[in-house]
């Protein structure tokens, strides 16, 4: 698809403490409290709405991932949603927001509403049930409160239309206003969690909500064989990644995040290490402090990851780069690549 990707990690800060997730920690949770701050946030924003109004072609779609920790427990995060929905950039902007869904349903229809007859604005919720903090049916009822939001058509379909506009120059009256999209994902941690995935997946047949499970990377996890099976035949892990080799030729690999030892082995794996990625140029990811990083694997502090590191977001014009650069990363899990190479 022919976009800009941009990964912003807007918070650490979470209301569930999650024993699988890295951001759970009680630490990174208080470490995020003193440094992270509505003026920041505000910076990030203006920045990247410059960028995006600036420097993008109208005729290139924006992917603007907003993650956390849990994005929604922000005060201010519905007016830094309005900012984006309503920016001058004559373009699509696809807006990702990733939630536990633990706010109200008046919160998240709101968030839906800024999004009504906005012909170039996507929304699609990822909503991730936990089974530790909520139950089925109070999880099941908030997604059925949204329902009047969401779009009838596939997901899928509305990319292909988004592509089409974005890349053909196709007038964009072609794209329809049904823009709001639901995603709902179970990570799997042990048999009962695949139940649970198969259960929703009943519920929300033939329906505009798709039910996906998410895969814990490096994290034990207590599955049978048979659930290992049926996941590594899943079509929701079968995003592929595709790596050109001088010459023209191509491999694809299927992009499959490793659910500790228990998928540990060379089904799925790649190491991008010694290949030139096109992270940093068209993708991107940003860090709550505002630090460009060319990928959200490459974020972090030794000499190595440095390498990695952009620049601050003040800088954004100049920080990305003009060229794929290698990649020093021993094992990929990301979806940002457009394609990468041999060195």
């Amino acid at each position: 698809m022919n976009s800009v990707v941009i990964r912003w990690q807007v918070t650490s800060l979470c209301d569930y403490q999650c024993d699988f997730c890295i951001q759970g920690s009680r630490e990174t949770h208080i470490l995020a409290a003193k440094e992270e701050s509505r003026d920041k946030r505000n910076e990030i924003t203006e920045n990247l709405i410059r960028y995006i109004e600036t420097k993008v072609s109208r005729r290139t779609a924006v992917e603007l991932y907003l993650i956390g920790g849990e994005v929604t427990i922000l005060k201010d995060f519905r007016e830094i949603l309005g900012r984006f929905v309503n920016c001058c950039f004559k373009g699509h902007i696809i807006i990702y927001l990733t939630t536990n869904l633990s706010r109200d349903s008046d919160y998240f229809s709101s968030l839906c509403e800024l999004f009504n007859n906005k012909r170039n604005r996507t929304f699609n919720i990822h909503a991730s049930y936990y089974i530790n903090y909520v139950s089925p049916d109070i999880f099941r009822s908030k997604v059925s409160s949204l329902s009047s939001f969401l779009s009838r058509k596939r997901w899928q379909d509305r990319l292909l239309a988004i592509k089409l506009v974005s890349m053909l120059h196709f007038p964009s009256r072609l794209i329809k206003k049904e823009n709001v999209f639901m995603t709902i994902g179970i990570p799997i941690l042990n048999d009962d969690s695949w139940r649970l995935l198969e259960d929703f997946r009943s519920v929300y047949h033939n329906s505009a909500v798709h039910v996906n499970p998410i895969i814990i990377r490096n994290y034990k996890t207590d599955l049978s064989n048979s659930v290992i099976g049926r996941l590594k035949k899943s079509r929701s892990l079968s995003r592929k990644m595709i790596v050109t080799f001088y010459g023209g030729r191509r491999r694809r690999y299927k992009n499959i995040q490793q659910l500790g030892i228990a998928l540990d082995d060379l089904d799925g794996r790649f190491s991008p290490y010694g290949y030139y990625c096109d992270a940093g140029q068209k993708c991107f990811s940003i860090s709550s402090n505002g630090d460009i990083w060319r990928c959200p694997a490459m974020s972090g502090s030794s000499s190595t990851v440095k390498k990695h590191f952009l620049g601050g977001i003040k800088d954004i014009d100049s920080a990305l780069l003009s060229a794929p650069e290698v990649c020093a990363a021993d094992h990929c899990s990301c979806n940002y690549f457009t394609t990468i190479r041999h060195a």
